[in-house]
């Protein structure tokens, strides 16, 4: 998610002198001390005096570093396993490597060509989806010949150039990206209230902080423990005053939607997808991730609830009994955050317009974009991919709001399946007409889609 740290530990060596001549450069050039890739170590240098030494007359090094960065940098960038051992490998065909043989895993990527050693490289997983299209359209032109074989020392620099590419947001804009998507999230993926929305302002802050303070400390991963644990620690203080009266169940939203962009959604359908690729190993490993990274979620949500939220159910567990008597509304059961959303999605004491056809075609754009925003889509490329979260969101609305059991009615599941597949075939459309891989449309409506509340919930 935060892409920066990944794709600028590409310009730790970088040069800053421009040589006459490549065959000279290419060998003295402190560019060839430069890591071979995002998310390893290694050094290119490494990877070069394997081949340079038996290939004295060819470019074969060049063609080595070009395939190796580039399967790292896809992988990091967000494409998942299957795609970036298929781009690759067309693309080590198309420069006439020697049997290439490549397997990419979720930490480790394995690759040999001819008779040559196996590589061993380190990798890392992100979303940068501005970089991810780049380095998708240098691959095609490799792979259509468009970049000959000889000239693969153009390649690695064109390479190079696309991963030390800036980023097209700042970090304080992407903090305040990271902050607007909590309260709007509550609104339009979760139907909560105004005061839900008012609430979800007060604790995506909480968000924002426990990550940059992890990143500081340098302790990211402990943040998929940390975020969910300082949400439950708040909410039930920001419940006490920002509630307007509701009902316990309003208090769902508020907290959903300052975890939204942590739940495991966008990692448990990249797994699906593996697996249904024939990546099964990595796909099985993916949805277990997944699982369990919704586990640790609920698990830690509830410990930090512990402190603020004690006993915070038991009135209104008391007030549906109706006389009857439960010997249990203090105590575990009273002390847990609500899992249960309201009744009704839309009651009769919200506004008149406040209707799923407005929410969803009109307080659904805000969070649209806000995601595109999160996932580093440069305002250039929004329209594609924001045409194809409307498409699925207005498809699931529909679904959910507009069918009865008379007409067009179905399990909750299968409408997620059918919203899903609408905004994957526009997405394949924008990718036909504009170029723009599917991938880069379809997961950030997979973020308000939120298949990941169900698992933590």
């Amino acid at each position: 998610r935060r892409g920066h740290h990944i794709i600028r530990s590409n310009n730790e060596t970088k040069d800053n002198e421009e040589a006459e001549d490549y065959e000279e450069e290419k060998d003295h050039s402190p560019q060839n001390d430069r890591v071979i890739g995002p998310g390893c170590f290694a050094k290119e240098s490494e990877i070069r005096s394997i081949y340079e030494k038996s290939h004295d007359n060819d470019n074969t090094a060049d063609k080595i570093v070009f395939v190796l960065r580039l399967a790292l940098g896809l992988l990091a960038t967000g494409h998942c396993t299957v795609d970036v051992e298929t781009t690759v490998l067309k693309a080590a065909a198309a420069l006439r490597l020697p049997t290439p043989r490549l397997s990419v895993g979720h930490r480790l990527l394995q690759a040999q060509f001819g008779s040559a050693p196996p590589h061993f490289l380190t990798c890392k997983r992100d979303f940068v989806f501005s970089t991810l299209k780049d380095l998708k359209m240098l691959a095609e032109a490799v792979i259509a010949g468009e970049i000959q074989p000889d000239e693969a020392h153009v390649a690695v620099e064109v390479l190079n150039r696309i991963l030390d590419t800036p980023l097209p947001y700042g970090w304080i804009l992407y903090d305040l990206v990271f902050v607007g998507i909590g309260p709007w999230a509550t609104v339009a993926a979760y139907y909560g209230s105004y005061w839900d929305m008012l609430g979800a302002i007060c604790l995506s802050p909480v968000t924002v902080l426990t990550y940059r303070v992890c990143e500081k400390l340098k302790i990211s991963h402990l943040e998929e423990i940390l975020v969910p644990f300082n949400i439950g620690l708040v909410t039930p203080l920001v419940w006490r005053f920002c509630n307007g009266g509701q009902d316990l169940c309003h208090i769902t939203p508020m907290y959903m939607g300052a975890l939204l962009i942590h739940l495991p959604g966008a990692e448990i359908v990249w797994a699906v997808i593996e697996i249904l690729q024939g990546s099964i190993v990595h796909g099985a490993s993916r949805l277990i991730k997944g699982l369990i990274q919704a586990t640790s979620l609920a698990v830690f949500l509830v410990l930090g609830w512990q402190v603020f939220g004690r006993n915070l159910a038991s009135e209104w567990l008391l007030s549906d009994l109706k006389g009857d008597t439960l010997p249990f509304t203090k105590g575990a059961i009273g002390s847990l955050p609500d899992s249960v959303w309201c009744d009704e999605a839309f009651p009769q004491y919200y506004p008149d317009y406040m209707t799923w056809a407005f929410v969803v075609g009109v307080y659904n754009m805000p969070l649209n974009i806000l995601c595109l925003a999160n996932v580093y889509i440069p305002v250039r490329d929004w329209v594609g991919p924001f045409i194809v979260g409307q498409v699925g969101l207005l498809s699931l609305g529909y679904l959910q709001f507009q069918c009865t059991p008379d007409t067009c009615e179905l399990p909750e599941a299968i409408q997620n399946v059918l919203s899903a597949y609408a905004a994957t075939w526009v997405a394949m459309l924008v990718e036909a007409v504009s170029g723009l891989p599917s991938p880069i449309s379809v997961i950030p409506v997979l973020f308000i889609f939120a298949p990941g509340s169900s698992a933590v919930l």
